[in-house]
């Protein structure tokens, strides 16, 4: 497979909408979509808001396997970090669905993905590790209907100066 990035050589027109939609007695939010307002009404929009809790989990994978900075600066390896992240990531997947979760407890319950991904790359470091024990006790509750608040958090970007010597 070959991945070429390069710089769009063209722009292209889009045409964008904004819409309000109320959450609940003093919060909107504003989304902005290139979908038809004939066939997504603001109303099908904030459905579709609510569902995004869902995706959530999905979208934390770039987060979970650090995958928001890189190590290195030329293409090709950037391509094998990234190569070499999925491959880690689908070996603690393959781990992480062979850990029974207990039907004793009080509420549903799923596995902290990042946790299980971090007990996994230690577990190349150290065979000694009891992956699927370890991964067990890191629990989080499933929530369905919740709301929350955004925590935005500026990051800076992590030069390479530390490899000036």
């Amino acid at each position: 497979m070959i991945i070429f990035l390069s710089a769009p050589k063209e722009t292209y027109p889009i045409s964008l909408r904004v819409v309000r939609i109320k959450l609940n007695e003093d919060t909107y939010e504003s989304l902005v979509t290139n979908l038809d307002p004939f066939l997504f009404t603001s109303e099908d929009l904030k459905v579709l808001y609510h569902l995004r809790w869902e995706l959530k989990l999905p979208l934390e994978l770039k987060y979970a396997l650090g995958l928001s900075h890189f190590h290195s600066k030329k293409l090709d390896f950037i391509i094998q970090e990234i190569f070499a992240r999925l491959i880690m990531y689908n070996f603690s997947m393959t781990i992480t669905l062979a850990v029974v979760l207990s039907n004793r407890l009080k509420h549903s319950y799923q596995i902290n993905f990042t946790q299980a991904f971090g007990i996994c790359r230690r577990f190349f470091l150290d065979q000694n590790v009891n992956v699927e024990q370890l991964i067990s006790r890191y629990l989080l509750p499933i929530r369905p209907n919740r709301s929350d608040q955004r925590r935005l958090i500026k990051k800076k970007f992590p030069g390479f100066l530390y490899r000036i010597a």
